[in-house]
């Protein structure tokens, strides 16, 4: 993909975030680890069920009874993996984080440096990503922030850690950016959150796909703006 090989600092950042998943149960990491296929599975099995929750009924009708039912198991198993609504929130979060990034550095090995650089491939396959139900999840939790406390200090916590780890990760995934300002490479990522977080969630009113589509390309066409304003500036 580049002459700098993501892998390792890539593998480190999933590390860091099934660890948070693994300490989002009572007792920790220790306790549950990641590995542990049984307790995985277990945990996969809630918080895809969680998701389903959230896309279907809300936030505020999503609670640990629901998503026990839901993910058909019992309620002593819910518990014993996530005691309390805001441990599950938690772990959602990191849970939807982490396949979105998982699933974007697969894609992101199978395309290009040129479909990457010059065809704006890359926040194609972010575009895609993001209109999964997961996402929607997510969206969900970001509107519901607006009016709980909790939520929105569990939302903002998570939203330093995410873009923390993208970051870290920029150079790597995206060697095109290397001697870019970090001023200019957050700019560049906080733009396209919002830029697509905007589009998807307007989707219903520009139905058009041409529309959609010609909104992606004047964004990634600021990006590239952007980084060619930023080289040479750190």
């Amino acid at each position: 993909m580049s002459e700098a090989d993501p892998v390792p600092e890539f593998s480190r950042i999933l590390s860091d975030i099934r660890a948070e998943l693994s300490a989002s149960s009572p007792g920790g990491a220790n306790a549950y680890l990641w590995r542990d296929q049984k307790s995985a599975l277990m945990r996969g099995r809630i918080l895809e069920a969680a998701i389903t929750c959230l896309v279907e009924r809300g936030y505020a009708k999503t609670s640990t009874q629901l998503v026990a039912v839901t993910a058909e198991v019992s309620r002593g198993a819910m518990l014993h993996h996530y005691g309390t609504k805001a441990e599950l929130i938690e772990a959602i979060i990191d849970y939807i984080y982490y396949k979105r990034l998982e699933a974007f550095y697969m894609e992101l090995e199978t395309i290009s440096d040129a479909a990457r650089i010059e065809d704006g491939a890359a926040l194609e396959i972010y575009w895609r990503l993001i209109n999964m139900p997961s996402y929607t999840a997510y969206l969900e939790l970001c509107m519901a922030g607006r009016t709980n406390p909790e939520l929105a200090c569990i939302l903002r916590r998570k939203m330093v850690d995410t873009n923390s780890y993208f970051m870290d990760i920029i150079p790597y995934l995206f060697p095109e950016w290397n001697g870019v300002e970090g001023e200019a490479q957050q700019v560049a990522l906080d733009l396209v959150v919002v830029g697509l977080d905007g589009l998807l969630l307007n989707r219903h009113v520009i139905p058009e796909k041409a529309r959609r589509q010609a909104v992606r390309k004047v964004l990634f066409k600021m990006v590239q703006e952007l980084r060619s304003a930023g080289v040479g500036t750190s």
